[in-house]
């Protein structure tokens, strides 16, 4: 029983918690796809413009099966970033195509 205790009272050490605790690192440009995705997804539409950003990337990557990221906080926050980085570019597109609604874009009455 003591030797139990003696090994719980130990501090992790960083190449234990990285083995055992923590996900992988997510490359520079898995976030930039992962921002784009999001910004043409659902989750960047009128639908969910009442949450906050952060509860909406949570939602997204959650959906996608990614909720390992979505506790992630630092990957969180550089995918924030990076969507913010490219917020303006994803509006001019949306523009050019119109809104993305699901149903018929035929707008003739």
């Amino acid at each position: 029983m003591d030797a139990r205790r003696k090994r719980t009272a130990r501090p992790k050490t960083p190449a234990i918690t990285a083995i055992n605790g923590r996900p992988r690192e997510v490359s520079d440009r898995e976030v930039d796809v992962l921002a784009w995705q999001f910004l043409h997804s659902e989750y960047a539409g009128d639908e969910y413009a009442g949450w906050p950003l952060h509860r909406r990337l949570d939602g997204f990557l959650r959906r996608r099966g990614q909720g390992r990221l979505a506790d992630t906080g630092d990957v969180c926050n550089s995918i924030v970033d990076r969507i913010m980085t490219h917020i303006s570019a994803a509006l001019r597109q949306r523009g050019r195509r119109g809104p993305q609604q699901s149903g018929s874009t035929n707008s003739t009455t």
